[in-house]
């Protein structure tokens, strides 16, 4: 080899490095780029970030929009994790009652000392779950309904729910879906809000790239 070749030789090996080092750099920087809906919800919610990311990430898992699951979260606990209605078994950040717990291996009673991190993984088994062959939410209806009352996910707003007067009261004198879905819609950003109807929303797109 002659001496002629070396210093070639060099240099392109240190530009080779300095490309390695500019992609791995890229690489690095779009790892760290997190959704900005994360921030978006943590400021609208009065909510820590890390339960934000749990939201952004539980919905992009289930095929729905983050907002709607935040919204309905709002509604139902607050962001309470180990809040429990007074008048059923519903417990934590949606209000699982005693049945649906048991069918998901646990109990009200552990819900309320799961961390917000720990309920998620539960809401995403949840959700996860397969009702009349559908298992992607594609309406604010769809997400509300499937925490409150499964059948209703496609239900006119104006139908009322088969409730005997003690659960009535304990929800709240929800009697329609549409009594439900307008709670559940005030704790959208306005912008965000469906305009009145007496039929389902409609379906947008929630596909994620």
């Amino acid at each position: 080899m002659s001496e002629a070749f070396i210093p070639y030789k060099d240099e392109f090996t240190r530009s080779e490095i300095a490309l390695l080092f500019g992609v791995l750099l890229l690489a690095v920087r779009g790892m760290g780029r997190r959704d900005a809906r994360v921030d978006e919800i943590a400021e609208y919610y009065g909510i820590d970030p890390s339960w934000a990311a749990e939201t952004v990430t539980a919905a992009k898992t289930l095929g729905m929009d983050p907002w709607w699951l935040a919204a309905v979260i709002s509604f139902e606990s607050q962001w309470v994790p180990d809040i429990k209605n007074p008048g059923s078994s519903a417990t934590g950040l949606i209000q699982f009652v005693e049945p649906t717990a048991r069918s998901l291996g646990t109990t009200t009673a552990a819900i309320a000392d799961m961390s917000v991190r720990q309920q998620f993984r539960l809401i995403v088994r949840y959700f996860g779950r397969s009702f009349s062959g559908r298992s992607t939410y594609p309406t604010l209806q769809s997400v509300a309904m499937q925490v409150f009352y499964p059948a209703a996910r496609s239900w006119p707003r104006s139908r009322a729910f088969p409730f005997d007067e003690a659960t009535a009261l304990a929800n709240r004198g929800i009697v329609t879906v549409g009594d439900y879905m307008r709670r559940v819609e005030q704790r959208l950003p306005r912008s965000m809000r469906p305009r009145a109807s007496d039929s389902v929303s409609e379906p947008i797109d929630v596909s994620f790239s």
